[in-house]
């Protein structure tokens, strides 16, 4: 059930699967009953009056379920994605997390508990509920985040966000990815040196990707294939 719910973000929402009293809680919010729990995922979906100003493209991925022991019965692993077209500069903003259910004597979500990894993790693992004002904050910092205005300076490398914490992120990138790669001393250098041997080179994406240990080395990603390498073999021949 789930996993058809989060693939068309909850339209339809199976209300049979849930209890009348179902209870929900996030880094921002809480509240109780179906009508309010259906009415907040038609809002974050852009289907009500309210939520078509607010958001657009809303999406959510689920990554992974798995059980739990008592009182709750599974979590799941999930990114949210939206922009926010209110904003002449159209945000976008990326939530990943896990979703804890409790599930009643029916086999029926009775409570959703939800926690943010840029908030709420803690070292080993972990969740514990922060503060709103520390959700209020992650929220506002994207809407004006000034790397989100400034936009990217050039193509980037197409990736699904797997999981955003402070100050770094986890990130799939596609299956087979050709790279311009060096080994390098100096970032500055080795920037120079790969935009000599890429100048004119269709498809350069960002972003640099540096490997440390055992000597540095820094690549760009010059095309890519979702599929397997030989689709790339042109490429690197090129």
């Amino acid at each position: 059930t789930l996993a058809r719910e989060y693939a068309s973000f909850f339209s339809p929402l199976e209300p049979s699967c849930y209890n009348p009293a179902v209870s929900f809680e996030d880094p921002l919010t809480s509240f109780s009953g179906l009508g309010k729990y259906q009415a907040n995922v038609d809002m974050l979906a852009s289907r009500t009056p309210l939520g078509r100003f607010l958001f657009a493209d809303a999406v959510i991925l689920l990554h992974s379920t798995t059980p739990l022991p008592p009182p709750h019965a599974l979590q799941t692993r999930w990114t949210l994605k939206m922009r926010m077209p209110a904003f002449p500069w159209k945000p976008a903003l990326a939530f990943t997390g896990v979703s804890r259910y409790e599930l009643d004597d029916a086999g029926r979500v009775l409570a959703q508990e939800d926690y943010w990894d840029s908030i709420d993790a803690t070292p080993g693992g972990g969740y514990k509920r922060s503060g709103r004002g520390g959700a209020l904050g992650d929220f506002l910092g994207q809407i004006f985040d000034p790397s989100v205005k400034a936009g990217a300076a050039a193509p980037e490398l197409p990736y699904t966000l797997l999981r955003r914490g402070p100050g770094y992120e986890v990130r799939r990138l596609p299956r087979a990815v050709a790279y311009a790669g060096l080994e390098y001393g100096r970032r500055d250098e080795a920037f120079e040196r790969l935009g000599r041997a890429t100048r004119g080179v269709e498809g350069v994406m960002g972003p640099a990707i540096i490997e440390v240990g055992g000597g540095k080395r820094m690549r760009w990603p010059v095309a890519f294939s979702m599929g397997d390498t030989r689709e790339l073999e042109e490429v690197a021949e090129r």
